[in-house]
């Protein structure tokens, strides 16, 4: 079954790849990009207004074997938040950048009330790089915060050290003594 799955996300990689590069219209990358649809995949929200930028970070989280849910404008994601019967992220990945204002990534979290305390981690992705902006989303709950571009491979390890889908690196422990027993 694990063949068979690891088989499964290759293929939908490649018709991603194939479609991608045939349709160079956002919007039509978006429809038919694969949803993994599988149970044990963890499910993270992607908030950001920019859908080229969402996409693209939807992608890469889809190519590391996670599930995503986008949300253009924070109005939806408050909703999707609020309503009991959605499914609980595993990680929000979360634009500090809206229309809203230039500190309304932070103001969302705050008005949500997710916190490092409820499991589920933010991490701010955002253009800006000033500490004033950084200490806002720390203050307001995220527990990291990257600036755009990200790099993938990072964006895909952190989350997997996040989520604790890598295991953490195993003691290794030596004994040393006259009994063998």
């Amino acid at each position: 079954d694990a063949d068979i799955r690891a088989i499964g996300l290759a293929l939908e990689q490649m018709a991603e790849v194939i479609v991608s590069a045939k349709e160079p219209d956002v919007s039509a990358r978006l429809r038919h990009a694969p949803v993994r649809r599988e149970a044990d995949a963890p499910l993270v929200y992607v908030v950001d207004d920019d859908a080229a930028q969402a996409e693209s970070l939807a992608r890469t989280l889809r190519h590391g074997g996670y599930r995503t849910r986008v949300f253009l404008e924070l109005p939806a994601f408050h909703k999707a938040w609020e309503d009991s019967d959605a499914q609980r992220p595993a990680a929000v990945l979360l634009d500090m950048v809206f229309p809203e204002g230039e500190d309304a990534g932070a103001q969302a979290l705050t008005r949500l009330g997710l916190r490092r305390e409820d499991n589920i981690p933010v991490v701010v992705v955002s253009v800006r790089d000033d500490l004033p902006t950084r200490l806002a989303a720390l203050r307001a709950g995220a527990c990291r915060y990257l600036t755009k571009p990200v790099d993938e491979a990072r964006l895909t390890s952190l989350l997997d050290a996040l989520t604790h889908r890598q295991p953490p690196e195993p003691y290794r422990v030596l004994l040393v003594d006259d009994e063998p027993l």
